[in-house]
């Protein structure tokens, strides 16, 4: 049960944009009140509501919703559910009408099981005496927090059924029969393609509810909406309430009193519940900056081929960093090694160096494993291992961004007051000015690396007051992996060696093909077959023609490679490693593509 009520909550998406508090036409505002003593602790605690004219909350007991009861002066008591009907069912998110009108009925999230597996759905409990199933969606999604109108009319509910995005709002409506016609989604511009979770309904025509699509302060922000002349109005922040972590399950207790649940630091645990109470205080502008993007969602094709690359004993970082297909061979490395506690891995010396250590250091990869080598290298990374099984191939991928680039708006609240500003993502500045408003554009192929949740935009800049003002804009990323792998010998695996730095290369390739004789040592030495091998073969390409000539002389007079016989071979295009080779030399600058040699050990 935890489980699936948890998963309401376990994507955090976020989406900025601006928003002026003069598109709120209530005359209050809601502050902050101190929570009474006992609600929260270091459980989670969740769901206010008005039950009867009581406040009462869930907390997580033993792994599941538990209901309890405020009754003042910290005052709090275990609510007990009459079990006629119930039978035992877990109860999560109840709700009732409003107090005033007489309607015994209870509206709550419980699990249910089918054949596979048990699901979270909501359902109506008649007096004391009958539990109907309402809301059991299709296998594989949700329901929950329902929420019954005043009049009684309407019902509203979260899922993750199909609809726009993740989570929706969805309703059902009261037939002439009293029965509930439905469901259906809220409109779109009330659903996102994030996730609308929470609803919350205190008169027919207003609804609160939780998003993390609409764009706000923070993960999850609570949003208003009303109905005029039959028509739900664009949603609005209440950003008084909202921060830059996740509001949610805003309710109204009385005519001053509301409540809601977050995660914000400072509380107990990690969902606490928080206390509003109404302020006539209006606020006033300041000044702010506001980013305002084109698009809302950038979709990412990720295509991936295994075995697509040979390894590469060397690594050409770019501004210090790796590319996406070195991480990608770091990546593979890392997991070869945590399934080979006796191989090493062993690196020259270079500024990335460390930041590759503590990539393997994060994969829990012990120091023991990793080996640095005295050479320094300026332009590049030389790396190899003790044995023969870590020099498999390893995947491809590639990425493509949709849109490919979009717009980026940045404006002032009041206008013309900014002395400058910029706009950055991490590190790297996108641009700089003096006056406002102005617009940047964004190229999502060049920027966006595979398996990246989100893109985050900041702005920042001073005002004539001498104030220092920010905002900040996250895109989320919704990605799609296709798999274009093909069948591939992996018994026969070239490695790219780059062979301008020859005294440095060599300790590395005397340890690569020693993991061939020593694996064969040790098969020989169990009374087996004795295939040593006997065959260095140096492909000669299109580029490395002098290459391969002055390597071959070298090695044929190296005592460390007495045992082996040691020729060059032309790659010719109908080779079957060729495809492989010619894709992976292309990985490192084309100006190293003559010091490339692919080296194959038979």
């Amino acid at each position: 049960m935890n489980t699936s009520i948890r998963m309401i909550y376990s994507i955090y998406f976020l989406i900025f944009f601006a928003f002026s508090i003069e598109l709120c036409s209530q005359d209050y505002i809601w502050e902050l009140q101190k929570t009474p003593e006992g609600i929260n602790t270091s459980q989670n605690e969740f769901n206010p509501v008005q039950f009867d004219n009581q406040f009462m909350f869930s907390r997580i007991v033993s792994s599941y919703p538990k209901q309890f009861l405020y009754s003042g002066e910290s005052t709090i008591t275990p609510f007990s559910w009459k079990q006629t009907a119930l039978k035992g069912m877990n109860i999560a998110y109840p709700h009732k009408r409003s107090p005033n009108q007489y309607d015994p009925t209870i509206y709550f999230s419980s699990t249910y099981q089918t054949l596979k597996r048990s699901y979270l759905g909501i359902f109506e409990l008649k007096g004391d005496n009958v539990v109907l199933p309402l809301g059991q969606e299709e296998n594989g999604s949700f329901a929950s927090h329902p929420c019954i109108t005043s009049d009684g009319q309407t019902l509203f509910f979260s899922s993750d059924k199909e609809g726009k995005g993740g989570a929706d709002i969805f309703y059902y409506i009261k037939g002439p029969k009293g029965e509930w016609l439905g469901p259906k989604p809220m409109e779109d511009y009330i659903n996102s393609a994030g996730n609308e979770i929470n609803p919350f309904s205190p008169h027919p025509d207003t609804l609160y509810y939780a998003s993390n699509g609409h764009g706000g302060k923070g993960g999850f922000d609570i949003l208003m909406s009303v109905r005029e002349h039959g028509k739900w109005l664009e949603p609005i922040p209440i950003d008084e309430v909202n921060s830059e972590w996740n509001d949610m399950e805003f309710t109204i207790l009385n005519d001053v009193e509301a409540a809601f649940t977050s995660d914000r630091p400072g509380g107990k645990g990690k969902l606490d519940i928080y206390m509003l109470k109404k302020s006539s205080q209006i606020p006033t502008a300041t000044s702010y900056l506001a980013l305002t993007p084109t698009v809302k969602l950038i979709q990412q094709d990720i295509e991936k081929v295994e075995n697509a690359l040979a390894f590469r004993s060397f690594i050409f970082p770019r501004n210090n960093k790796l590319s996406i297909d070195d991480d990608a061979m770091i990546q593979k490395l890392g997991k070869q090694l945590l399934e080979h506690q006796n191989a090493k891995v062993y690196m020259t010396i270079h500024p990335i160096t460390e930041k590759i250590i503590d990539r393997f250091n994060a994969m829990n990869i012990p120091n023991s494993q990793i080996g640095i080598d005295s050479s320094i290298l300026e332009s590049m990374i030389m790396i190899s291992m003790n044995s023969k099984e870590m020099y498999r191939s390893h995947p491809h991928i590639r990425s493509i961004s949709n849109p490919q680039s979009f717009n980026v708006y940045i404006s002032s609240v009041p206008e013309n007051i900014m002395l400058e500003w910029e706009i950055f993502i991490k590190d790297s500045i996108l641009k700089k000015g003096t006056s406002l408003p102005d617009s940047i554009q964004y190229n999502t192929n060049f920027t966006i690396i595979p398996f990246q949740d989100s893109l985050v935009v900041y702005a920042k800049g001073s005002n004539m007051m001498g104030m220092e003002v920010s905002d900040s804009l996250i895109i989320p990323i919704k990605r799609q992996i296709v798999d274009l792998s093909e069948d591939l010998d992996t018994n026969s695996i070239p490695v790219l060696w780059h062979v301008k730095e020859i005294k440095a290369m060599l300790p590395h390739f005397f340890r690569y093909a020693t993991s061939f004789t020593k694996e064969s040592a040790e098969v020989t030495e169990n009374n087996q077959s004795n295939s040593s091998p006997k065959q260095i073969r140096l492909f000669e390409t299109d580029y490395n023609q002098i290459a391969v000539e002055n390597t071959l002389k070298m090695l044929k007079n190296e005592p460390e490679l007495k045992e082996f016989t040691i020729s060059k071979v032309e790659l010719t295009p109908n080779h079957k490693l060729a495809r492989m080779i010619r894709f992976t030399i292309t990985r490192a600058p084309l100006e190293e593509y003559g010091n490339i040699i692919p080296v194959i050990i038979e």
